[in-house]
């Protein structure tokens, strides 16, 4: 039987002697009925006994002033606590308790301990490198930094007084190197200029805008150059207020359309057999395409035309002064010379325009080439040993003789006499081309060719649908047309200089080759105009 805390065992009271009674003054006193104490929930003046006793002495007093008993005291006006982290996981827990046997952790210095004295405010006054920055405050411990930062005062903060002048000119002189001159006085009001803004401003930029041509019909280039050569429209030779940059470009692009049949008709000068009756077609370009330069300001190029004019002008058949030199329609000798002569200024001058080296090597190549597998039982062997013979350029062919060409390729003699036959007819085609009408008569024969290969094509298709001895000779013939037909009009796209055309065109089918003939010469009807 459990008892209450303030009872007290029987003998002790027994063994307790009793106090001695106090004096007494008068009339005994009456009994006082006894206290139920601290301990008792009784009211007072109540005989009854508490049946529920509390134990106070477990138990700290509260006043309902007093924070709660889990949160420490804080100063008034102080900043609100952190918040406690979060508790650690078990695992957590068992990596950061410590080890037997291994000394504890060495304890992190709160964060405010840590950081250093603020910075001192940044000053635009010219002395503020000789102001010294505040002593940094003494280490101390987290407690007294906390009660550092509750604390507050109500005093003002010092006011910085702005140095005097003397102060800031002393510290920048006592700063200054000894071997830095001091500043003149008369510079001191003067503001510092610095080296680049002393340059004088950049011109402006004038607006340069191609030539206006009116009446542009529809983007053609060659009414462009004609509106561009034209003698009415007003103007002076190198006097443009534009920048003529990009109009020069212009002129050279379109110069070497302007110049095509001049190109054609120097390179059979040079390399075969060229009729005086291209002068006439050659004579009026020349002359329009130098008025053109002279217009532009371009000098050199407008001497040079003149020069090549004056040359076509002498080698022509109106202006030969020996009654000889009539009788031999191709052009050759002294004249020869001097055009050539001339021309290869008018190409170190405008080479977009009047270059032939770069065309020639392929286009005579073409062209001997179409010619010997034209000749019946020549193949690319019989080809290959005129290459290694050094048989490659067509003045050497137009000069050689059958023994020889035999005994040099090592080729039987039958088969050098029809080559030689061969480019003695193409020659004589040379001579007696007809320069009316700007190679109309070539355009003309394209067309023919074009015509005829389709009709080749057709029918040899047709042909291979079947399986007769018949359908099987006509598919032969017809192919062997068809090659023959093919050659020929390689000869003339290269007599025309469309090499890279050519090039493309022979990598496609014949119906696709046939479709792109077509639209060349459409082109061509458009771009080849009559000269004269």
């Amino acid at each position: 039987m459990s008892s209450a805390p303030d009872e007290k065992p029987e003998g002790e009271e027994a063994a307790r002697p009793a106090a001695p009674a106090p004096p007494s003054s008068g009339a005994a006193r009456p009994a006082r009925p006894p206290s139920p104490g601290r301990y008792s929930m009784s009211t007072e003046g109540s005989t009854e006994v508490a049946a529920v006793r509390i134990d106070s002495t477990r138990m700290p007093a509260v006043h309902a002033s007093s924070p709660p008993a889990s949160k420490p005291a804080r100063a008034p006006g102080a900043a609100p606590p952190l918040p406690a982290p979060p508790p650690l996981p078990a695992g957590a827990r068992a990596k950061t308790a410590p080890m037997p046997g291994r000394p504890p952790p060495l304890p992190t210095p709160p964060p405010s301990s840590r950081r250093g004295p603020p910075p001192p405010p940044p000053s635009s006054e010219p002395n503020a490198r000789a102001v010294a920055p505040p002593a940094p405050p003494a280490p101390s411990s987290p407690s007294s930094v906390r009660r550092s930062t509750l604390s507050f005062t109500s005093e003002p903060p010092p006011q910085s007084q702005p140095p005097s002048k003397g102060t800031g000119a002393a510290a920048l002189a006592s700063a200054r190197p000894p071997s830095m001159p001091p500043p003149s006085p008369g510079a001191a009001g003067t503001p510092s200029v610095r080296p680049g803004s002393l340059r004088p401003p950049p011109p402006p930029k004038r607006e340069s805008r191609p030539p206006t041509f009116e009446g542009f019909d529809e983007g053609s280039i060659a009414f462009a150059f004609d509106a561009l050569m034209s003698e009415g429209t007003a103007g002076e030779p190198a006097r443009a207020e534009v920048d003529l940059a990009p109009v020069r470009e212009l002129f050279a692009e379109l110069a070497a359309n302007h110049m095509r049949h001049v190109r054609d008709f120097m390179i059979d000068v040079k390399w075969g057999e060229a009729p005086r009756e291209w002068i006439d077609i050659c004579v009026p370009a020349v002359v329009s395409l130098r008025r053109a330069a002279d217009r532009l300001g371009l000098g050199e190029l407008a001497i040079g035309l003149e020069m090549f004019g004056a040359e076509l002008d002498g080698a022509s058949p109106a202006n030969l002064e020996a009654p000889g030199e009539g009788a031999s329609r191709a052009i050759e000798g002294a004249h020869k010379d001097r055009l050539l002569e001339s021309y290869e200024g008018l190409v170190t001058l405008l080479p977009q325009a009047f270059a032939l080296d770069r065309d020639k090597s392929q286009r005579e190549a073409v062209i001997i080439q179409s010619l010997c597998l034209s000749v019946p039982d020549v193949r690319k062997v019989t080809i290959d040993k005129l290459h290694a013979a050094g048989l490659t350029s067509l003045s050497v062919l137009f000069e050689a003789k059958p023994a020889e060409v035999a005994q040099v390729a090592g080729i039987p003699e039958e088969v050098a006499v029809r080559i030689v036959e061969r480019f003695q007819a193409y020659r004589r085609e040379l001579q007696n081309a007809s320069p009316q009408d700007a190679r109309a008569a070539e355009r003309e024969k394209l067309a023919t060719l074009t015509a005829q290969l389709r009709e080749q094509h057709d029918g040899y298709e047709e042909a291979a649908g079947g399986w007769s001895p018949d359908a099987k000779a006509k598919k032969r013939d017809l192919f062997r047309a068809r090659e023959e037909t093919w050659l020929e009009i390689s000869l003339l796209l290269a007599r025309f200089g469309e090499v890279d055309r050519l090039q493309g065109i022979e990598k496609v089918p014949f119906a696709q080759r046939i479709a792109q003939l077509t639209e060349y010469l459409e082109e061509a009807r458009d771009k080849y105009r009559t000269e004269g």
